[in-house]
Formats: structure tokens, C-alpha cells, sequence
């Protein structure tokens, strides 16, 4: 694929940043999954520079899968759900960040997972891994449990096997 074909195309960016990895996709209506790369740790309450910094790592990979430089990110419509973006100061601290798309879009990485689990509908869904949480979606308001992880009380996780 090469940059001459997505010319007058919109792309759309997934990112989904947990405690673990930063996943990136790249989307393109036409083509549909055109790039899906995977950087470092992308929990914001861990650090947001760091977040920002693997959030542009894996896009980049995403974009040179699909034959397009780095440059292309101020082409892209960005949606990125991020571990920590629970807590407000996290989310105060990320929309500072001028992000290098074109738009940019923040919520969790658990309403990313509802989203996807439900087609947008409403729906409840759980993440068990690095951290646990659980959230229910419906008539559009948000009803989170946990979240705050491993240091603050997270006795659902696994987290605890590796301290």
C-alpha cells in the first residue's frame, strides 16, 4: 500500500494503552485493518509522557505496515483508550498533549473494550489482567468499578505474582 492511495482517503487510529503494551490500528474504510503494530506500556496513571511516547511508537509501525511515513499522523483521526484515564488528573494531564493527529479523541481502555464488546450499544464488560476493572454502558452514562490498580487495591489482578 503506499501513501498515493490514501491521498484523499480519511484514516482512523485505534489505540488501546494498558499496563502492559500499546496496541495501534490503522483503519481505512476502503481497506479496512491496514496497519497493527505494538510499543511499550501505555498506562497514563504511570506516567503520561510515557504513554505519549509508545502511543507514537506503535502508530508509526502501523503506519510504515501500511507504506505511509511517520508524517502521515497529522492526517489521522485518533481514538485512544488508555489504562488510568479514570482518574481525572491523568485525563487533565493527556489533553494537554499537543497530539500529532489531526483529531484526537480520549476515553479508557474499558469503554474502548465496551465499545468494541457491544457495537456501541449498551453493555457492561470486565478487564482482568495487569489491573481489574469492570464498566457498565447504558442510555450513555458510564458506571465504573476498580480501576485505580495494583498500589491502591487491585486484589483482582495478577499483578501481585510479580511484586
Amino acid at each position: 500500500m503506499s501513501k498515493d492511495k490514501y491521498n484523499n482517503k480519511q484514516l482512523y487510529l485505534g489505540v488501546d494503552g494498558g499496563g502492559s503494551k500499546c496496541r495501534a490500528v490503522l483503519y481505512s474504510e476502503q481497506d479496512g485493518v491496514i496497519g497493527d503494530a505494538i510499543s511499550g506500556p501505555a498506562n497514563a496513571l504511570r506516567g503520561v509522557a510515557q504513554a505519549q511516547k509508545h502511543i507514537v511508537e506503535a502508530t508509526d509501525a502501523a503506519l510504515a505496515q501500511a507504506g505511509l511515513p511517520a508524517e502521515y499522523k497529522s492526517n489521522l483521526i485518533a481514538g485512544i483508550g488508555l489504562a488510568g484515564l479514570n482518574l481525572e488528573a491523568c485525563m487533565n494531564e493527556m489533553k494537554l498533549w499537543a497530539s500529532p493527529f489531526k483529531n484526537t479523541f480520549y476515553t479508557t481502555d474499558l469503554h474502548i473494550a465496551c465499545i468494541g464488546a457491544h457495537g456501541g450499544e449498551d453493555g457492561a464488560v470486565m478487564i482482568i489482567g495487569t489491573g481489574s476493572s469492570a464498566l457498565v454502558s447504558q442510555n450513555n452514562e458510564l458506571f465504573e468499578l476498580g480501576g485505580h490498580g495494583f498500589p491502591v487495591g487491585d486484589a483482582g489482578s495478577g499483578a501481585w505474582l510479580g511484586f
